[in-house]
């Protein structure tokens, strides 16, 4: 009881903390010129995957649970791509991949490029190879991220540049330096609200006798991409949906690094060595959810016939797909 108490609480934390993070990123966006989908992508994306960071380490580090850390990660990158069927939802009349421009497919493609990079990291597992102590993959996961952060960041100043007059007078009464203090405020609220989920759904995750792989990929997955979901979904209410969108990619693409962190500090050899070779489920699963996406943005349908679009519907199959097939291999 006192778990699901915990819970509860850590969650209405959450809520209300991710929807003021949401308008003081739109601000931020706005004032510095940088753009939604910037903001979106690398900020905001930054803040939100922390849990997952924290999560991860405490899994390698002091409970020796690589499957654990693992799973944390990859089941967060599928569930975080499930927000965008929710988005979808949300929104009338064009699909959602349909609204999206060049910045979305370019920060959607190195997201499959970092999750194939774990992918392929995962199927060599058994050969052992490493560099001292970690996986080959992790210096070319950090690589990739940084060259994608630099990517999107020239990609947005560009942007800016040519688009001058962007909405200037949106948030013209309200103060950057104010808006900075508040975001920093509510950051912290939403990582240290966010660090406990994890914690609950363990303790929950033990009287239930599911297996780790599983508990990773489901409820710690979930329960890390809660902040994810809160701050997109509250971004889509005040009109931000690039920056809605920018928070899940730029998410997933933080949680690769993060996976590259946590074989960091797992001490034992290179991570995914440790976890099961049905990881690779959740990895192929989201980079097969974000090839659709990426199809949906470059296909632009200019109408919907039901209440989200045919790429939508074909992400939340796929993700359907991966739950069923973790659980009748979980361990």
């Amino acid at each position: 009881m006192i778990m699901w108490l915990g819970f509860l609480a850590c969650s209405a934390a959450i809520f209300v903390s991710g929807y003021r993070l949401s308008i003081n990123g739109d601000v931020i966006a706005e004032k510095s010129g940088l753009g939604r989908s910037w903001v979106g992508l690398v900020l905001i994306a930054a803040v939100t995957s922390l849990p997952e960071l924290v999560s991860g380490i405490s899994a390698v580090a002091y409970t020796d649970s690589p499957d654990l850390a693992t799973g944390g990660v990859l089941g967060s990158c599928a569930f975080n791509l499930t927000i965008l069927v929710v988005i979808d939802s949300l929104l009338r009349g064009k699909p959602l991949s349909s609204r999206l421009g060049s910045d979305n497919t370019m920060a959607a493609g190195m997201g499959i490029a970092l999750i194939g990079t774990g992918a392929i990291g995962i199927f060599m597992a058994p050969s052992g190879w490493a560099f001292w102590g970690v996986g080959f993959y992790t210096p070319v996961i950090i690589i990739l991220y940084l060259i994608a952060m630099r990517l999107i960041f020239r990609y947005s100043a560009i942007q800016s540049g040519d688009d001058p007059a962007q909405e200037d007078l949106q948030y013209e009464h309200h103060s950057m330096r104010k808006s900075i203090i508040e975001f920093s405020t509510d950051s912290a609220i939403v990582i240290v609200a966010a660090i406990f989920l994890p914690v609950t759904c363990e303790a929950i995750a033990e009287q239930t006798g599911l297996g780790e792989t599983f508990v990773g990929n489901a409820l710690v997955a979930m329960s890390t991409s809660l902040p994810e979901f809160v701050v997109s979904l509250a971004a889509v209410k005040i009109g931000a949906v690039e920056m809605s969108v920018g928070n899940v990619l730029g998410s997933n693409m933080f949680n690769m690094l993060v996976l590259a962190v946590d074989d960091i500090f797992y001490r034992k050899g290179p991570l995914l060595s440790h976890s099961q070779p049905h990881q690779i489920v959740p990895a192929l699963a989201s980079i097969a959810m974000t090839a659709i996406f990426i199809t949906g943005i470059s296909f632009k349908a200019e109408k919907k016939r039901l209440p989200v679009g045919w790429d939508s519907l074909a992400i939340a199959a796929i993700f359907i797909l991966d739950i069923w097939l973790l659980l009748s291999l979980r361990s």
